[in-house]
């Protein structure tokens, strides 16, 4: 479960990461699509998820033989996981800049973190590894009036590949 095991690795980089300004709360990042239609409040919050991917025994990594089966020794597969994360957050117009700031924090998290990192899935217990986390990061922003009109809800949409390599 390949999926799952980038997701958490990404869920337990960002969750709790420190947004800019005094009083503002840390971040919280969960691996479902965000709430449809509603304000999404005064906490940074990040929706963690997968788009697409690509499983291959060619390059990065790629060796063979193939294996045989589950446990059976074999070469290494790169998947690229093309991740997308949404971050949400209501603020007052005065308070825009906060917003540009957690979009520095979140990508100096992703860009700074060590790599190659050594992630366990959580539904296998299977290990693998992260090789390029941060490498590439896109972003998107969207500002919307939020139904109290004495708000903004600031929207972010990073993608960013990742690269898992697993023994297959």
């Amino acid at each position: 479960m390949p999926v799952s095991s980038v997701l958490s690795y990404l869920q337990n980089l960002l969750n709790g990461l420190e947004m800019p300004g005094t009083g503002t709360a840390a971040l919280v990042c969960a691996i479902t699509p965000p709430p449809l239609f509603s304000d999404p409040g005064i906490i940074p919050s990040c929706y963690l998820w997968a788009a697409d991917g690509r499983e291959s025994r060619d390059r990065p990594a790629g060796t063979m033989p193939r294996n045989t089966g589950p446990g059976t020794p074999g070469g290494w597969k790169s998947i690229v996981h093309q991740t997308q994360l949404l971050l949400l957050w209501s603020g007052s117009a005065g308070e825009a800049f906060l917003f540009t700031g957690m979009i520095d924090a979140i990508m100096a998290a992703l860009r700074t973190t060590a790599v190659p990192a050594l992630v366990t899935d959580p539904d296998t217990g299977i290990i693998t590894q992260i090789a390029d986390t941060g490498e590439t990061i896109t972003y998107k922003t969207a500002i919307r009036p939020v139904p109290d009109q004495q708000s903004n809800q600031y929207e972010a949409m990073f993608g960013m590949p990742l690269t898992e390599v697993i023994q297959a």
